[in-house]
């Protein structure tokens, strides 16, 4: 229903701009800052409330980056969120047993006078946010959610003014009347076709009190420059330690200039925003517009606009140092032309000119023959001073009090050797490279010969040791040398001893004769417990491909993870009966069992079922370990798929121990692409809706997480009941999910419903799930039934 809702109430409603003053010479903002003003009526309800919350969310989370949204609910409440996190809060808002909804609504419910202020106050804070770095560059959007039309209200916003405003008034369409065209600057647009215009930027407008302090550095990008490649090279020119202003914390509006064809555009200081904000800035330059044969002739002259700047910038005396930057990817032939005519300057002592020329087009010989020693003969352009040609834009040199390199007028150009030396040469380098082939081939086949020589031989001595060998029984080719395998008679199963049986397998108590092969893998300490130990084995009823390919991918799984204090250890595998068995750890019991030991003790209690009867702290404890064990295996890369509560084993002190590895693999596993047969195997109980399209990812294993909390709080039920695997996945595709269960609290009843969620995205991750239960232990009061007695 919330889904439904969500797509069906942005058709009943209407977006309306108030758009800004547009300076088409400026930059486009970069972000987005949110504030919203809620002004509902007295007789709005919670749902409509909340629906309307629910549209601006669902409109906004179109946005490709992240920003911040700060609400206003009349004019007392202010409440702080994100895009990624608002419909989410707006869902938590009416699970909440406060009633926040109703608060909410209440502050919402402001008089006329009060939504002037409001207004104001978010005016105020625009403004300063205009003022002060580095929120300055980013757009500021006003939203004034509401569910009627004030006409006070409306010619407020209409004679709204201000910079890096966008001002949208989200309403209903029905109540909207025609007086509504006397406000020239409104327009009226619907939501479903303009939602995006409050992701787009808007021409950047620097504010009237920004100061007008500059650094002196001129860039100047060729028409062939490539604008993106050119962007990455001015952001890191403005991060030299010689242009930069780290004591002033105001907007410098002419910290630095940009010239490309016929335009131009000034670059501010915004601290720590100003490379990110000039790399966006350039890259949204305008191409230049065609020039003809003859006008591009003409354009190498001093009269052209570019080279014509270019020319005051270089022979103009300035007190302070001034950075002139030259980009380009091919001979900057008109550049060359236009130095060679300007005169000696002996002032111009702190002027410095750097040409940066694509290295990928251009080689080193050529750079020099035509760029490097034009430029060094002309009057301006020493190469004593800090004066730069380069084709490494990764090693900077503008406005660096460090080079990286040594100029490059230190280089000379490649003399070829005479005809006989070059012959000499030649013809040595080619014996030198026949005799090296030739060793080195006759190696190589000589060392191949050995070896196999020498494993012959090994194999001959030990058939000569070994007599009998040959009436061993016969192994499993695939798997018999496996470095994971533990011959079998170093395994003792006890058949009258079965720890546990399934529709697939029989799990029987054993004992292990000496080291077991996880040992090799993991050099630890607290591996010496899996040695000479009581181990659980676990019995195939038959070995096919499908039970070798488990094995593989637990093998796998534990290559990866090693070891881990809430993980099950596979300690190997041994063959009993041509039957390929794995050897685990052994623990007490597992969560299955647990749970059901407890549904009998509450069915057998003479009062009625109560919540006093379980271990709301161990059920805590227990979340909160397996979270900790997912948190590793996602870190890992790995992708778990069968979270249940049977492969969840537990110590006698109930420890957690994760086990169940046989589908354990990366996201990207072609077994489990769509349409793979091994999909067919999974527990379609327990898996997410778009795992069972072949679609992988943590957010899955969080949906089978859900399910078994559902089974711990319904102590042991089975998940859907009675119903066919039909049934249900129609009933999930449809927005069903489960119901609460028994002994589930509101609060956990929530988190499975997080768990749940349709979209992937929107899932909590196991860190966050791992906090949450964090907090829910460190404030859970203990159940007295299960304190123990002072006596």
């Amino acid at each position: 229903m919330r889904l439904l809702q969500s797509l069906v109430l942005p058709l009943c409603l209407t977006l309306i701009l108030c758009s800004s003053s547009v300076n088409s010479a400026s930059c486009p903002t970069l972000g987005i800052t949110s504030y919203v003003l809620v002004y509902f009526s007295s007789d709005c309800q919670p749902d409509g409330f909340t629906s309307m919350l629910e549209v601006f969310a669902n409109l906004t989370a179109e946005c490709d980056e992240n920003f911040k949204h700060e609400l206003h609910f009349g004019f007392k409440q202010i409440y702080g969120s994100t895009r990624d996190s608002l419909y989410n809060d707006i869902q938590e808002w009416k699970n909440s047993e406060t009633d926040e909804v109703g608060t909410l609504l209440n502050d919402s419910k402001a008089t006329p006078s009060d939504a002037l202020a409001s207004l104001k106050a978010i005016k105020n804070l625009i403004d300063s946010n205009n003022r002060d770095p580095p929120a300055a560059v980013k757009k500021k959007t006003l939203t004034i959610v509401s569910d009627f039309i004030d006409k006070e209200l409306f010619e407020t916003v209409n004679n709204l003014t201000g910079h890096n405003i966008q001002l949208f008034v989200l309403t209903n369409w029905e109540k909207l009347d025609e007086t509504m065209t006397e406000f020239k600057n409104v327009n009226l647009l619907m939501s479903t076709e303009n939602e995006n215009l409050f992701c787009k930027d808007i021409p950047y407008e620097l504010h009237t009190s920004h100061k007008s302090a500059r650094a002196n550095i001129n860039i100047y990008l060729s028409e062939s420059s490539d604008l993106s490649k050119s962007a990455e090279n001015v952001a890191g020119i403005l991060q030299g330690d010689l242009c930069t202003l780290p004591n002033s914390t105001k907007v410098m509006s002419e910290y630095a200039k940009v010239y490309h064809g016929e335009d131009s555009i000034f670059l501010p200081w915004v601290q720590e925003q100003t490379s990110p904000f000039a790399k966006h800035c350039v890259s949204n330059l305008p191409k230049p517009r065609t020039k003809t044969r003859a006008s591009r002739s003409a354009a190498c002259g001093q009269n052209e606009p570019f080279y014509n700047n270019l020319y005051k910038d270089l022979t103009i005396p300035s007190q302070l140092p001034t950075y002139n930057v030259f980009i380009g990817e091919d001979v900057p032939d008109c550049l060359i032309s236009m130095i060679s005519t300007v005169t000696q300057c002996p002032t111009c002592t702190n002027i410095f000119l750097d040409v940066l020329i694509d290295g990928s087009y251009l080689n080193s010989l050529t750079v020099y023959s035509h760029v490097f020693k034009p430029l060094s003969n002309t009057n301006i352009f020493s190469p004593h001073r800090d004066n730069h040609v380069t084709t490494n834009t990764k090693d900077l040199t503008v406005c660096r009090a460090m080079l990286p390199a040594k100029p490059l007028h230190e280089m000379k150009p490649y003399t070829p050797p005479k005809s006989l030396s070059r012959a000499l040469e030649r013809f040595f380098l080619i014996i030198l490279i026949a005799t090296t082939s030739v060793t080195a081939t006759g190696a190589f086949f000589y060392r191949k010969l050995y070896t196999k020589r020498m494993e012959l031989l090994e194999e001959m001595r030990e058939l000569a040791l070994q007599p009998g060998a040959f009436k061993k029984a016969k192994e499993c080719p695939k798997v018999a040398r496996l470095p994971w395998e533990i011959k079998s008679d170093r395994i003792h199963l006890d058949h009258e001893f079965p720890l546990g049986e399934g529709t697939i397998s029989v799990v029987y108590l054993g004992k292990l004769k000496g080291k077991s092969p996880i040992m090799q893998w993991i050099d630890r300490v607290e591996m010496k417990q899996f040695q000479d130990c009581a181990v659980a084995v676990r019995v195939p009823r038959r070995f096919d491909e499908m039970e070798e390919q488990q094995l593989l991918r637990e093998i796998n799984s534990m290559k990866v993870l090693k070891h881990h204090t809430y993980i099950n250890v596979l300690l190997g595998w041994t063959s009993k009966d041509n039957l390929v068995c794995t050897v685990l750890e052994l623990t007490h019991t597992n969560l299955t069992k647990y749970l059901a030991q407890l549904r009998d003790g509450v069915s057998s209690s003479e009062t009625a079922l109560t919540a006093s009867l379980i271990p709301y702290r161990h059920f805590l404890q227990i979340n909160w370990q397996i979270c900790e064990a997912m948190v590793y295996i996602t870190s890992k890369g790995l992708v778990h798929r069968d979270m249940a509560a049977r492969n969840i084993l537990l110590t006698t002190g109930l420890r957690v121990k994760v086990s169940g590895f046989g589908f354990c693999s990366e996201a990207t596993d072609p077994a489990f692409a769509p349409g793979a047969p091994t999909i067919n195997s999974l527990p379609v109980r327990w898996i997410a809706p778009e795992a069972m399209e072949g679609r992988f990812s943590e957010s899955s294993d969080v949906w089978s997480f859900g399910i078994m909390l559902d089974e711990m709080y319904s102590l042991g039920e089975k998940p859907y009941g009675e119903m066919v695997p039909e049934e249900f996945v129609q009933a999930i595709k449809c927005g069903e999910r489960l119901r609460k269960p028994e002994f589930a609290s509101e609060e956990m009843y929530s988190i499975m419903v997080r768990c749940w969620h349709k979209y992937p995205e929107r899932r909590p991750r196991f860190t966050e799930l791992q906090e949450r239960f964090h907090s829910m232990i460190e404030h859970y009061h203990d159940n007295p039934a299960f304190e123990l007695s002072d006596s």
